[in-house]
């Protein structure tokens, strides 16, 4: 799964408990990978070009069965 994140309705989503530590589409991000995580994700983040887009924080994840 790959996701790139554009858009992050903070009055909505969940930061996490995150928020006052993390700006907020930083802290939701952070627990989307957590969420990913406990469901047994393998969880990869890279970041992209800012010229590309300035939400340039891109989530990849994968089953960690397939890891192996």
């Amino acid at each position: 799964m790959a996701v790139l994140p554009c858009c992050h309705d903070l009055g909505q989503g969940d930061l996490g408990d995150l928020e006052g530590w993390l700006d907020g589409p930083l802290a939701m991000d952070a627990a989307r990978v957590a969420k990913l995580r406990a469901q047994g994700y393998q969880v990869f983040t890279q970041r992209i070009p800012g010229d590309i887009t300035p939400k340039n924080r891109l989530l990849m994840a994968e089953p960690e069965a397939a890891c192996r």
